[in-house]
């Protein structure tokens, strides 16, 4: 008799894992080179002052970082792996793991930057969507929603009661034109990032056939 994690694999082509590790790997570098982006920027511009952040601060910044880009390079390798039917299992949840490296990412990103008020909240209903729809869990899709609803809600909540940055600044920040734009760069990626990476997974299909 086989346990709800192993008849969650049961029918599912390898190649639709091995596919969600490389659209994983795509997710991962953009969140990596967003975050790298607006920081500069927004140091850039005068809002904040990273020559002025404590270790504490930049050691926060670089969990991020790393959080966001340590999976890229393993994913892209895993997925282009050939792979025999006892691996795929391995493949779960190695996924899994990475999955909860962007929340982990996503929910500190999130806590710095002002919470629901964050110009990454569209990249974290991305990343809740391709979740949703790609990793399956023994207990079923609410655990992934519950998951990612309290992400949202400790980071929302932490960004008022413990904000990163001072009220000022972060009223400055609300209020600029680098905070339109990431939110409309973050909408639009939204958008084309899982669309991209899937057309660019089937062009690759239709190469190898």
């Amino acid at each position: 008799m086989t346990s709800d994690a192993d008849s969650n694999l049961e029918g599912v082509p390898p190649e639709e894992i091995f596919s969600y590790l490389e659209m994983q790997a795509h997710c991962g570098f953009f969140g990596f080179s967003f975050t790298l982006v607006w920081f500069f920027l927004a140091h850039r511009l005068r809002f904040i002052n990273l020559l002025s952040f404590t270790d504490t601060d930049l050691l926060l910044l670089l969990v991020i970082l790393l959080f966001f880009g340590a999976p890229i390079y393993p994913l892209g390798w895993w997925a282009r792996r050939k792979f025999n039917k006892n691996e795929i299992n391995a493949a779960r949840n190695f996924l899994r793991l990475c999955s909860v490296s962007c929340i982990v990412s996503f929910t500190l990103l999130m806590w710095v930057t002002g919470g629901a008020g964050s110009p990454f909240v569209s990249l974290f209903v991305m990343t809740f969507t391709l979740t949703l729809s790609k990793v399956k869990t023994p207990k079923g899709p609410q655990v992934i929603l519950l998951i990612f609803l309290c992400s949202f809600l400790i980071s929302s909540f932490f960004a008022k009661s413990h904000p990163f940055f001072s009220d000022d600044t972060l009223k400055e920040l609300s209020h600029s034109n680098l905070n339109y734009f990431a939110l409309l760069v973050g909408g639009i990626f939204s958008f084309i990032i899982p669309t991209g990476s899937t057309l660019y997974l089937k062009h690759k299909a239709a190469k190898q056939k």
